[in-house]
């Protein structure tokens, strides 16, 4: 048991390690292989088959909308070919804003601003380095701990209980991370833009459009979309019942 706790905390560092410099690696071409564009393009180099003018317009008047209204430089526009409606942002000193050809197509300009306005938040807010940061710091946390183990000697179900709690404790910790960074994204474009009434809608319409379940979200390090609205109400004034339906048709990140 303890070698598969070394492995465990081998694995989690290393990850940890290569979320960390995956921006710098993915400019070498040996790393290229590894590090996959993951389709996502800067927004001139995409042919007008796959995003029409009028689509590319849009997403620029938003963007500088938006950067207007946040007051931060404006980042590097990417297009990702995604059917879905996702968006993201990364960057540690030079930004970029990735949005798929889904929220492209069918957001409303309504919906995109709202969209942009939560990637701004998690720009003006650094979460890209607050997350892999924190990422590497959970995982020498662990890898610490199981160290401070080597030289114990227990029965093996108490390895595997401690194993047990080291990965939980990972977990919520990651999920902590990954839920404030969303909430604060989510506190910027309601509060501080006053988009909260979009911002809701367009979560709601993206979680439909997706087919995204809570469980899912929760998985991938996200609050759900129910506690974010339920969060951004206070903002618009308004109650949850009088929010729009989840089931209403289909921009999250």
């Amino acid at each position: 048991m303890k070698w598969l706790l070394v492995f465990l905390a081998i694995w989690n560092v290393a990850g940890a390690l290569l979320r960390f410099f995956r921006m710098p690696l993915e400019r070498l071409r040996l790393a290229r292989r590894l590090y996959p564009s993951r389709d996502m393009l800067p927004l001139e180099q995409s042919s007008d088959l796959e995003v029409s003018l009028d689509a590319k317009a849009r997403y620029r008047a938003a963007a500088e909308q938006v950067r207007r209204l946040a007051q931060l430089p404006m980042p590097a526009l990417l297009y990702s070919s995604k059917p879905g409606m996702h968006a993201g942002t990364r960057g540690w000193f030079r930004h970029q804003v990735t949005v798929s050809r889904g929220a492209l197509l069918y957001a409303s300009d309504e919906d995109l601003l709202a969209i942009l306005a939560h990637e701004f938040g998690h720009i003006r807010y650094r979460h890209f380095a607050v997350q892999r940061i924190a990422d590497v710091a959970a995982a020498a946390a662990y890898a610490a701990v199981v160290h401070n183990l080597w030289h114990t000697n227990l029965a093996w179900y108490a390895y595997l209980g401690i194993w047990s709690l080291l990965d939980f404790s990972y977990s919520l910790l990651r999920l902590s991370v990954g839920s404030m960074t969303e909430l604060m994204a989510d506190h910027f474009a309601a509060r501080k833009l006053g988009l909260a009434n979009e911002l809701s809608r367009g979560l709601m319409r993206a979680q439909c459009f997706n087919g995204s379940t809570e469980f899912n979200q929760i998985t991938n390090f996200y609050p759900t979309v129910r506690l974010r609205v339920r969060f951004i109400a206070r903002y618009a004034g308004s109650s949850w019942s009088s929010l729009p339906s989840s089931s209403a048709p289909a921009g999250e990140r």
